[in-house]
Parts: C-alpha cells; structure tokens; sequence
C-alpha cells in the first residue's frame, strides 16, 4: 500500500498521532494502513497523473538484502498498532486477512522473488507468526471468498513440516509461475 500516489488530510494524521515507524523499509506498508483506519471516505481520481518506471535497481527489486525482511517487521508493527488502537473491536476478521495478505502471502513472495536460496528460518518464522496470531485462518470468511488456487497452495502450506530442499522447490515453481505471468 504505497503512500507516494495518494493525497492526505493533515488533520487525520496529526488528530491521530500516525507516524511512519523509523528505520525500516517498507515503512509504508505500516502507515497507510493504520491511516485508513481513520477515513471515512475516499475519492479515486481516475485520471493518470504518475509515470511508474520499474528501475531493476530499486530498494524493492534488489536481490538478498536483508532490508527485505523489514517488510515482515512494518507487517508486525502494524498488527500491533491495530490492537493498541482497539481497530480489532470493530474489524477483527477483515484485519486478520490483511494480515495474511500483506505478512504471509507478501512475505513468502519476498522471501521466493528477492532471495537466490530462501531464507528457511524467515519462512519458519512467518508460518509460526500466523500459527500464533491466527491460529483458526482457515475460517476467515474473506480468505474462504477471495483465494486463488495458488494462494490456497500457499496456505496449506501453513502447519506443514517442509524440509529446506522442499521449500526450495516450492520457491522454484513459483518463480516459474511469476516468470510466465509477466510475459503474458
């Protein structure tokens, strides 16, 4: 959830003391969620304003850099910060499956698109986060409506004892798959 292709209320973010966690990458990730916890409405300008250039040299593109896992910390910051503002009252099963969006599915394709070998303890440590924090996903009403067959590969992968070499295959068709979705 990118924050550089948006334009903000002020008086939201300082009403609301949201600020970007520090020294982190993928920081945005944190801060646009928490501020969409305070909008009540939004408008989309349909109208093409940006030219994205894709630089294979960018923060996110670069390969094995361990910045890449500040993705999983600004995920956890944010699950975090949802409690402490007490958005699980209100939103608890819509906020549970962003989680699983943006920490397990976002982080397992960082970890098979960004890494040469996949990290298997950050893998581990993902899969044991969700165990821990959403122990009962699989009854998510927003993951039952909205997975794919490959996302629902992914998740039944969740409580699995998987060695290295087989995760390793798992990154390997994935990034066959990822390879064959951009040229089509």
């Amino acid at each position: 959830m990118g924050v550089w292709d948006k334009l903000y209320k002020r008086q939201i973010i300082f009403d609301n003391n949201i600020l970007f966690p520090e020294n982190l990458a993928y920081e945005d990730m944190f801060w646009g969620a928490i501020f969409y916890l305070y909008v009540n409405k939004v408008y989309i300008l349909e109208e093409n304003l940006y030219h994205y250039f894709i630089n294979s040299e960018s923060t996110v593109l670069m390969k094995n850099k361990e910045y890449h896992f500040d993705m999983l910390t600004a995920n956890y910051l944010k699950w975090e910060d949802y409690i402490r503002r007490g958005a699980f009252e209100k939103y608890k099963e819509a906020l549970e499956y962003d989680f699983i969006i943006t920490y397990y599915f976002t982080g397992i394709k960082m970890l098979f698109l960004r890494f040469d070998e996949v990290p298997y303890v950050k893998y581990m440590e993902i899969q044991n986060t969700i165990l821990k924090l959403i122990p009962n996903f699989k009854q998510n009403k927003y993951l039952i409506k909205n997975t794919s067959d490959l996302s629902q590969i992914l998740l039944d992968l969740i409580g699995k004892k998987i060695s290295k070499e087989e995760l390793e295959l798992i990154a390997k068709s994935f990034r066959e798959i990822s390879d064959m979705k951009q040229t089509i």
